[in-house]
C-alpha cells in the first residue's frame, strides 16, 4: 500500500465526465474540491472535462454557464453565462482531435474524436436553448421596407421576387456554412427542406432558413447577423438590383424549376475542409 491515498473522483461528477481518458480523470479527482465550490447552490452541471494532453484546462458546463478552470478544476479562471458562449467545433488531427471554444481562446484535446464531438454539441444545443433568434422576421416590415427606400412599388410581384432573391443568397451562405463546419447530415436536411420552395411559404423561404440555422449551430448567429446588415446594405446601393429597379418591377431570379439541389452541391463541394 502506499503512503498517499489517490483522491476518488465523486461520482456525480463521474456521471457527467465528457472524457474517458485515465489522466484527466485522475487530475479532475485531485481538483474536484474547487469545481464544487465553483457551482452556485442548486446549479446542475451538465459535463464536465480536463484536457486529455496536459490535464491543465477544465471546463464546467452547467445549465446557466460555462466554467473555464485549471490544474483539474482547483483555480477558476472564468465564467461565461451560457448564452454568451459563441460556439463549440471540432478539429481532428492525427493523434487527437481538439475542443475548440469559438473566440474564449480555449482548445481542449480528446484522444477520442467522438467523445470531442459529443461534448461540442452538448454546449451548441444548451447555447441555442438559451440564445433566441435576435434577428427580426424579414416578412413582410423588412421586405416593405428595403422596396419603399429603393423607391420600388410595393406590388405582390416585387415583395415575391425581393423575397425569392434573399432566400438564394441566404441558401448558398447556409450551404456553404455545412460545408465549413464539416457537417454532411446538416447539409442534407437544409436541402431537403429548402432547395425546393414549399407552396405558400415562398416569400417566408428565408425566415425559415434563419430560424433552421439558429437551431443548428450557435456559431451561424453572428455570421447570420453580419451577412443579413451587409445584404440589406448592398441593396441600397445605386448598383444593385434592387435600386435597378426604381420605379418599375425586380425583375425574376430565374424561370427555372425552383430546385436549388444541383448548385447547392456544387456550393457544398466548393466549401468543404481539406
Amino acid at each position: 500500500m502506499g503512503l498517499f491515498r489517490t483522491a476518488e473522483l465523486d461520482p456525480a461528477l463521474a456521471d457527467v465526465l465528457a472524457t474517458s481518458h485515465r489522466r484527466a480523470r485522475k487530475a479532475l479527482a485531485k481538483g474536484q474540491d474547487g469545481v464544487h465550490k465553483a457551482v452556485l447552490p442548486g446549479e446542475r452541471i451538465v459535463a464536465v472535462t480536463v484536457d486529455d494532453l496536459e490535464c491543465l484546462w477544465t471546463i464546467v458546463l452547467t445549465e446557466q454557464r460555462l466554467l473555464t478552470m485549471t490544474r483539474g478544476g482547483e483555480i477558476l479562471v472564468r465564467e461565461t453565462g451560457i448564452a454568451e458562449v459563441p460556439g463549440a467545433t471540432v478539429e481532428h488531427g492525427k493523434h487527437y482531435s481538439v475542443l475548440v471554444l469559438d473566440r474564449m481562446s480555449l482548445r481542449l484535446h480528446f484522444e477520442n474524436r467522438a467523445e470531442a464531438g459529443a461534448l461540442a454539441k452538448q454546449i451548441n444545443e444548451l447555447v441555442v436553448a438559451n440564445r433566441p433568434r435576435t434577428i427580426p422576421a424579414l416578412h413582410p416590415g423588412l421586405y416593405a421596407t428595403l422596396l419603399s427606400r429603393a423607391g420600388v412599388p410595393e406590388t405582390a410581384v416585387n415583395r415575391a421576387r425581393l423575397a425569392e432573391r434573399t432566400a438564394v443568397v441566404l441558401g448558398a451562405q447556409a450551404v456553404a456554412m455545412t460545408a465549413q463546419f464539416g457537417d454532411p447530415d446538416a447539409f442534407a436536411e437544409f436541402t431537403h427542406l429548402f432547395a425546393r420552395v414549399t407552396p405558400g411559404r415562398e416569400q417566408q423561404r428565408a425566415d425559415d432558413m434563419i430560424s433552421w440555422l439558429w437551431e443548428w449551430h450557435p456559431l451561424t448567429h453572428q455570421t447570420l447577423t453580419r451577412q443579413l446588415a451587409t445584404w440589406q446594405d448592398g441593396l441600397l446601393q445605386p448598383d444593385s438590383f434592387l435600386t435597378a429597379a426604381a420605379g418599375g418591377e425586380i425583375p425574376p431570379w430565374s424561370d427555372g424549376p425552383g430546385d436549388d439541389t444541383e448548385t447547392w452541391r456544387v456550393v457544398y463541394r466548393r466549401n468543404q475542409r481539406t
